[in-house]
């Protein structure tokens, strides 16, 4: 669907952001955005973000399976107010997370000039274990540590291996990143871009790092672990390994057409 028969769909006439209301939400709160690929740690970072307890809780406001609901607001204004009211931390910094089809359909939304906010950008370095863990939960139903069923564990455990679709969700990967890209460069949007790998290696850094963009002066926190942890195994190793091995031609063309991998973390 494009974003724009999205947007319709979900708010119809009610479906522009208005300024006023992003004036009136930046009076009382902090607002940031996180970016994100797929399979790139962002609900294990909105986990941690939310229990450090000062950088509100970075959910997916405008997730199609949460707006499409009965329980949504028909206004969009209405649905960022009440997001902002039950989701920022005492501290008033509240955060908000958009995949591509969200920020694409948030574009569509904003009534101009743009309001200027904190944003970061989350991807993955590794784009062919990105690729085996997009295959792997969209199989299997396993997304997230915390949501797993009986039934999801066991598909998760009993795939099997194939070249073929990891290709296809590779290129999945590759799409999302050159279309994030094109976006930024059409909205004028510069975030501070970031990797999975960084806050894997080492997350209490990494929030320290968002928590100062957002607040423009050093912060340090720590970060805590909750119900969601990472699912990646050694089946999921074993197959990167063997694509890489396998398909090392197509694994270097795809590296040469990704934008370029920088970070802007410490």
């Amino acid at each position: 669907m494009h974003p724009r028969d999205w947007v319709w769909s979900a708010f119809g006439h009610n479906s522009v952001i208005r300024r006023k209301t992003i004036i009136k939400i930046k009076k009382t709160t902090v607002p940031y955005v996180i970016y994100f690929t797929a399979r790139s740690g962002s609900t294990w970072l909105m986990e941690m973000a939310e229990r450090t307890g000062v950088l509100g809780k970075p959910d997916e406001w405008f997730n199609e399976n949460i707006v499409g609901s009965p329980f949504a607001p028909l206004d969009v204004n209405e649905l960022l107010l009440e997001h902002v009211r039950i989701s920022r931390s005492s501290n008033g910094v509240v955060g908000l997370e958009l995949s591509y089809f969200q920020a694409s359909c948030v574009a569509e939304m904003l009534e101009l000039p743009r309001p200027r906010l904190v944003e970061f950008y989350l991807r993955r370095k590794d784009i062919i274990a990105q690729a085996v863990s997009l295959y792997r939960s969209v199989e299997s139903g396993l997304y997230h540590s915390h949501q797993a069923t009986d039934d999801s564990v066991t598909r998760h455990a009993a795939m099997e291996y194939s070249e073929q679709k990891i290709e296809h969700w590779c290129h999945h990967a590759l799409n999302d990143e050159i279309a994030f890209a094109r976006l930024f460069t059409r909205c004028g949007i510069k975030p501070k871009r970031f990797f999975y790998e960084e806050i894997a290696q080492n997350p209490d850094e990494v929030l320290s790092w968002i928590a100062s963009h957002i607040h423009g002066a050093p912060q340090k926190l720590k970060a805590q672990t909750g119900q969601i942890e990472r699912i990646s195994d050694e089946k999921s190793r074993e197959w990167e390994q063997k694509f890489r091995s396998d398909r090392a031609d197509f694994v270097r063309v795809m590296e040469n057409l990704r934008p370029a991998l920088e970070s802007d973390y410490l």
